[in-house]
């Protein structure tokens, strides 16, 4: 059974309007200092540009989880396999790729920190496969005992 974890839509899009918000304000900044008018930046194309980055992240960027293992981010954003043996603690911290927003932080044995949003659907799931595939006791099992995995 292949578990497909898609993260909250409003989410995302607090993600991705934060960082194209500050990206838009800091450009017509240094425009600005380099003597330029300043000028807000129009907010039907920020509007239109952050719904696409919302649907194209939510499409093409979901964590998968299995028998043998979970795919969680790096710290730069990217997919990364993490067998369930490999994952030696789980704290929730808040994660700085989503603008500070709570997420679930992998220690690996080899001292690399992977990363699986908060606000991810199906973490009930997660929790009932990652019982069944690595035991009651594993961090990640214990991390999503309830509530965690109800809110």
């Amino acid at each position: 059974m292949r578990l497909v974890l898609r993260p909250r839509l409003p989410a995302l899009w607090r993600a991705c309007a934060t960082g194209l918000m500050v990206g838009a304000v800091l450009g017509s900044l240094h425009r600005w200092l380099r003597g330029e008018p300043f000028l807000w930046p129009e907010a039907t194309l920020m509007m239109a540009v952050t719904g696409g980055l919302v649907l194209v992240t939510y499409a093409l960027m979901p964590a998968r989880a299995d028998e043998n293992g979970v795919e969680a981010f790096d710290p730069i954003g990217r997919r990364r396999h993490l067998p369930w043996a490999g994952i030696t603690s789980v704290e929730l911290r808040p994660w700085w790729a989503m603008w500070g927003a709570q997420a679930l932080c992998f220690g690996t044995a080899d001292g690399r920190r992977r990363w699986l949003p908060r606000d991810t659907r199906g973490l009930d799931g997660l929790h009932a496969l990652v019982l069944r595939a690595a035991g009651p006791q594993h961090p990640l099992t214990r991390a999503l005992e309830p509530p965690l995995h109800r809110l």
